[in-house]
This record gives C-alpha cells, sequence and structure tokens, in this order.
C-alpha cells in the first residue's frame, strides 16, 4: 500500500467517526459544541515521543500522525 492509498483509507475512517492507531500513536475525530466544529487529535503516549495537539485541517493532522509513526516506528 503506498502513501496516497494509506492516507485515503485514514480520512475515510475519520470520516466515519473512527480513529487509526499505531503502536501508542492514536489520530481520532473529535466533535466540540462550543464553537460547533470537527478537530482531530493526534496524541502519543510513548515515552520517547510524548505528544498531542488538536488539528483543525484533516490533512495537517495526518501528516503529523505520520511523522510520529515514523519515529515510533524505529
Amino acid at each position: 500500500m503506498n502513501d496516497e492509498e494509506y492516507i485515503k483509507k485514514i480520512k475515510i475512517r475519520l470520516d466515519r467517526g473512527g480513529y487509526m492507531s499505531f503502536k501508542g500513536v492514536v489520530i481520532c475525530p473529535i466533535k466540540r459544541n462550543i464553537p460547533k466544529e470537527l478537530v482531530y487529535q493526534v496524541h502519543c503516549d510513548n515515552p520517547r515521543t510524548r505528544f498531542s495537539k488538536l488539528y483543525r485541517d484533516v490533512d495537517e493532522a495526518i501528516q503529523k500522525f505520520l511523522q510520529i509513526k515514523k519515529k515510533v516506528r524505529r
């Protein structure tokens, strides 16, 4: 599976309200009520690469998820 197919798979899963995870790295959609918007959280519990941030742009969130995933994979 190439990168474009994998990114497409992630977007489909997020659009359906699901999440993707890999060894403690997670990306998921969060519906906020005030203001009403959909944001995406990228979170990592790995002791070497702890990270947690909300993104309004799904593409930016996916890129960060993939970046952290590569660090954890090493």
